[in-house]
């Protein structure tokens, strides 16, 4: 399965390797729809589905889709602070701070610098 194959492979280029990822397939009705994550933060635990009747105008190559499911765990610090009902300015600061941290260790390695 090449998605699998690519996020794996965006897993470790990004150091996301504290993260068990899961892979299913799911076919949607709704064919603009290629791949959907579920994020568990707190476990760490990612669970990806991926469509295996993509095909026409939205097709995409395996390694874009799962590059760009792979990129929603950059956010996901964000993304969990936002749920929460009761968040401070401190814990706002430190979520953003997770995703700096996580994006300038990818662009560190892109340059490579690490």
């Amino acid at each position: 399965m090449q998605f699998k194959k690519w996020a794996l492979y965006y897993r470790k280029k990004f150091g996301l390797l504290d993260w068990e990822f899961r892979f299913y397939h799911q076919d949607y009705d709704d064919k603009a729809v290629i791949a959907t994550t579920d994020a568990d933060s707190e476990a760490a635990i990612v669970s990806f589905w991926y469509s295996r009747t993509v095909r026409g105008i939205h097709d995409r190559h395996p390694r874009f889709t799962a590059l760009h499911e792979v990129c929603h765990l950059l956010v996901d610090p964000l993304y969990a602070a936002a749920w929460d009902r009761w968040i401070t300015k401190d814990q706002v600061q430190q979520s953003v701070e997770k995703v700096t941290v996580r994006i300038t260790s990818i662009i560190e390695k892109l340059e490579g610098r690490c």
